[in-house]
């Protein structure tokens, strides 16, 4: 039963039934009734579930957030790491499920990887709204009695003369040892960490020029490998909040990359700079191990962004002091960039080599 099932799913569209139906065994059938809970919130992620039928409500604390149907996937950002349940989803009808366990993930990669890997996409994309989340909690709260200074912008002169005197240096730092220092990219293989630095596009930034601005569509994360950036946000009359300050090995512009949003926030150049650029369609077509890895690495450092954001978050009583405010735009810093220099360790458990 378990292999008709899993052909069915929308989410495995493309992955060849003699893989799904040898991965079948990973995967356990559940049935509950309606008025029942799947799990609750608060206690440890040990699987993540398909929906086969039914219907689900998502609820944190005593508000319902969401409704979960047939085809989707409930738990996956959680599941990956173990990490406590952001809510508590209840059964609203008779409702059947596959259920992954934690435990299963790494064989399941290492014997199925075409199984695996959409699995990763979406616990990467759910990752991706959670710290859209926190940064529109951070937004709101950022707008009551910030004493924003007024954004700086160069004067046409000064860019015009940085155009025909031209940049001091048009070599691109190399971003392969900085990549390294990445959740799960210690011990990539060589193929896998070159073919991630084939899909990264330098770009030089002119001290003043933006990388982008606030409210602009885009389609593309950034990794900077040289210089520093201000990450601003408009406030009220013109002005800007400088949130953050970011130096070399920070990726920023993420959740345009996997949820198509607008850029919430300006990415100034402080120093002259050199960004690398992943779009759309390079993160797209990085398959493979080197797909994977990557994929894994920026769901770690999504989930790090997370974590930091919402315990900063959790200290605020109302952002009205100046350190609750300093506090404010720290957490406004964490969730809007991942640094590279502030996450200790590895939090995968299994290798990158099976």
């Amino acid at each position: 039963m378990i292999p008709d099932l899993l052909l069915r799913q929308p989410l495995f569209a493309g992955v060849a039934p003699k893989l799904l139906a040898d991965a079948a065994a990973l995967f356990q059938f559940r049935s509950v009734l309606g008025g029942g809970t799947l799990w609750y919130e608060g206690e440890p992620a040990e699987a993540l579930a398909i929906v086969v039928d039914g219907a689900l409500a998502v609820r944190v604390g005593m508000r319902e957030v969401g409704r979960i149907g047939p085809g989707e996937l409930v738990g996956e950002a959680s599941a990956f790491f173990g990490e406590p349940r952001v809510a508590t989803v209840t059964v609203t009808a008779p409702t059947r499920v596959l259920v992954l366990a934690r435990t299963a993930l790494a064989p399941l990669r290492a014997s199925h990887p075409q199984v695996y890997d959409p699995l990763l996409q979406r616990a990467l994309e759910a990752m991706a709204r959670r710290v859209r989340d926190a940064d529109h909690r951070i937004a709101a709260a950022s707008t009551q009695g910030v004493d924003a200074p007024t954004r700086i912008v160069p004067l046409a002169l000064d860019r015009v003369f940085r155009a025909l005197s031209g940049p001091e240096d048009e070599t691109p730092p190399g971003i392969y040892s900085l990549l390294r220092r990445f959740p799960r990219l210690s011990d990539a293989p060589v193929a896998a960490l070159t073919a991630l630095v084939e899909a990264l596009t330098p770009r030089r930034v002119a001290e003043g020029d933006p990388v982008f601005l606030e409210g602009d569509a885009g389609d593309s994360a950034f990794v900077l490998t040289e210089g520093t950036l201000d990450v601003l946000r408009e406030i009220y009359g013109g002005k800007a909040s400088i949130l953050a300050t970011l130096d070399r090995g920070a990726v920023f512009g993420t959740g345009s990359l996997l949820l198509g949003d607008r850029r919430s926030a300006s990415c100034i150049a402080r120093t002259d700079c050199w960004v690398h650029e992943l779009p759309a369609p390079a993160h797209d077509a990085l398959r493979g191990e080197a797909g994977r890895l990557w994929r894994e690495s920026l769901l770690s450092a999504l989930r790090a962004q997370v974590v930091l954001a919402d315990g900063l978050l959790a200290e605020l009583a109302g952002g009205t002091t100046d350190a609750e405010r300093a506090k404010l735009r720290e957490a406004a810093a964490q969730v809007l960039a991942y640094r590279v220099n502030d996450i200790p360790g590895d939090p995968w458990e299994f290798p990158v080599n099976f």
